[in-house]
């Protein structure tokens, strides 16, 4: 038998890669909603037959993981629906919830326009194991629900529900002599309407 020459084969070298596990260290807690957006959708076939896969970025420092090769993003949850479309279905739950309105019989509905929205996600935790074996939690949507950005987005309710200033009470001035003055006229105050004007009250 011949011996091997190592010497003529290459790339004995190596060097240990970095952990790229996405989000390794980042925890979330059940039954919590954390601030997301909801990047895409991701269509794939199970047991089920036809799924949707709805993909939310979790917000905030804390869930942004780096790997040591220097790449950065934010921490992914997933949620899971069904192709159908009725008012018991899930694509309809969570579309109402992210639009606040639910679309009439017959309505036509874009999924597209959901995505980039930011929203809230509550997730479950389901114990399970990776392709190696080793044990691994996975965080599924369980709930979602809107979620506004910026002044100009508040609910209508934190924007007209200020004290308003009520006019000063008229002045009361002695008269002269000769002549008697009338008080000045207080003109009417508008007040915030006591009605819900918000379309997100029952959602929030």
């Amino acid at each position: 038998m011949s011996e091997v020459d190592t010497n003529d084969i290459v790339g004995l070298d190596m060097v240990v890669a970095p952990n790229r596990e996405r989000g390794e260290g980042i925890k979330l807690v059940e039954d919590e909603f954390y601030a997301a957006v909801l990047t895409k959708f991701e269509p794939f076939e199970n047991q089920w037959g036809k799924q949707l896969r709805w993909v939310f970025e979790i917000q905030g420092e804390q869930y942004t993981w780096k790997s040591k090769d220097g790449k950065t993003g934010q921490f992914k949850v997933n949620g899971q629906s069904s192709f159908a479309c009725s008012p018991k279905s899930k694509i309809y739950k969570w579309y109402s919830k992210l639009t606040g309105k639910e679309p009439a019989e017959g309505e036509k509905i874009s999924l597209k326009s959901l995505i980039g929205m930011p929203c809230y996600v509550m997730i479950k935790i389901k114990h399970g194991k990776d392709r190696e074996g080793e044990p691994k939690d996975f965080f599924n949507v369980d709930k979602v629900k809107v979620r506004s950005v910026g002044a100009q987005q508040q609910p209508v309710q934190q924007q007209v529900a200020q004290p308003v200033a009520q006019a000063p009470a008229p002045t009361q001035v002695t008269p002269a002599v000769t002549e008697t003055v009338a008080p000045k006229a207080v003109e009417p105050v508008a007040t915030a309407p006591k009605e819900k004007t918000n379309i997100f009250d029952d959602i929030f």
